[in-house]
């Protein structure tokens, strides 16, 4: 049985013209780590704002361990949230920060001492504990908010951007720790998000979220090589999929209006006509193999970042990006042979721009 269930789950606000949510349907099991991804404006926090019980329901129901819980009070929802601001009180330590929860639920102080100690060891943050905020790194700022959640054991950690305020390093750094924290407390988590490196680096399931509905539900793997949609193909990867317009004939295909290739094999079940076809950058091919079909590129610009290269290519005014993993001394100007791996692509109807061969 799912631990948290949403069950046909929509929010309008008053007088909006849409709604923030609808018909939002999926569930979670214990100790999954959720990642809610999508764009500004999405629904991401609206959701947690509804687990949370600071918004009201609008249509259907949340269960949390086979209890719904529409009409519970926020404060006993049993769940922990953990904010983008940190939101610690500036004039109490580390310590008393931590402990703040738990002393406004009368909780005795040797409980409060033991489970302040045991979440500092956890998260590091032992040599902080007298300290106030002011005087704490942005990282450590980040895991008493961690810490405070922690002390409460909840039924479900809620987190919302909580690393959008630290820098690229601590970003890293922080987001390993709160994936060991959920392993080892054998946690329930919600991450919201709109990084999608996150999302793929740390969720064991992502929820995809657009104009307040879901576009699609699956692991990272499922979600970056088969995505349902339009939308989800160009919204996740860096750099973007590359997307042409694709004629099908009996016996070739077309890309865009100028790069024609015999019809691939991959492509003997689909009909003649017109379709969306995307191809991930390190799908499209340096060919240096005179015998197979390729077309003649231009590089345009040349991204290097360390362990790999993105190649910005032209031809014919049409514009794609192939990745490189190894050495090469090609430059901005040069010609290159290009071809696809078509077995990796993937094809969206042309009208409803959904993936044909989506599962």
């Amino acid at each position: 049985m799912s631990y948290i269930e949403f069950d046909n789950l929509s929010k309008k606000y008053k007088n909006a013209d849409r709604y923030a949510l609808k018909n939002i349907n999926f569930n979670i099991e214990k100790g999954e780590f959720i990642v809610i991804l999508g764009p500004s404006g999405s629904g991401k926090s609206t959701l947690l704002d509804l687990i949370c019980g600071f918004e009201d329901i609008t249509e259907g129901k949340i269960k949390v361990d086979n209890k719904v819980i529409n009409d519970i009070e926020p404060k006993s929802r049993d769940v922990s949230m953990v904010f983008q601001s940190y939101a610690l009180y500036p004039h109490l330590t580390a310590y008393e920060n931590i402990a703040f929860g738990m002393k406004i639920r009368k909780a005795n102080k040797k409980e409060i001492d033991e489970k302040v100690k045991w979440a500092a060891k956890i998260l590091k943050l032992e040599e902080c504990l007298k300290s106030k905020p002011k005087n704490l790194s942005g990282g450590q700022r980040q895991r008493i908010a961690l810490a405070r959640a922690m002390v409460r054991n909840p039924k479900c950690f809620l987190m919302d951007e909580p690393l959008s305020n630290l820098d690229a390093k601590l970003r890293n750094s922080t987001s390993n720790e709160i994936r060991n924290l959920h392993n080892e407390l054998n946690a329930t988590t919600i991450y919201v998000t709109h990084d999608q490196v996150e999302a793929l680096s740390m969720a064991d399931k992502i929820v995809i979220l657009n104009n307040g509905e879901i576009q699609q539900i699956g692991s990272p793997f499922e979600i970056y090589n088969n995505p349902s949609n339009v939308f989800v193909a160009t919204f996740i990867g860096r750099p973007q999929i590359n997307l042409f317009d694709l004629f099908i004939d009996d016996d070739y295909i077309l890309l865009g209006e100028s790069i024609k290739f015999n019809k691939p094999k991959e492509f003997n079940d689909l009909n003649k006509g017109k379709y969306i076809i995307g191809l991930r950058s390190e799908d499209t091919i340096k060919v240096d193999n005179s015998n197979e079909e390729y077309i003649e590129g231009i590089v345009e610009k040349i991204e290097y970042l360390g362990s790999e290269t993105i190649f910005y290519i032209i031809y014919n005014e049409m514009k794609f990006t192939f990745k490189d993993y190894g050495v090469n001394n090609i430059k901005i100007g040069d010609k290159i042979n290009i071809s696809f791996n078509f077995n990796k692509a993937n094809i969206f109807d042309i009208l409803t721009r959904q993936n044909i061969r989506s599962n």
